[in-house]
């Protein structure tokens, strides 16, 4: 089965569909990995921001 990328041009042939495939998902991946970090360093940072303040009144 070819699958036709853009009317007008010529179709993919099934390993060049499979190859597209596997970019897409591989830029997904590296997407969702960079989200996770930053989602970590956000709970990092409030976490941290949580402690100064709980220090601060401590000290005041």
């Amino acid at each position: 089965m070819l699958i036709w990328e853009v009317e007008g041009t010529t179709p993919l042939t099934p390993d060049q569909s499979q190859a597209r495939a596997l970019d897409q998902q591989q830029k997904q991946i590296r997407l969702r990995k960079k989200q996770l970090a930053l989602g970590k360093a956000r709970d990092r940072e409030h976490k941290l921001a949580a402690q100064v303040t709980s220090l601060a009144s401590k000290t005041a």
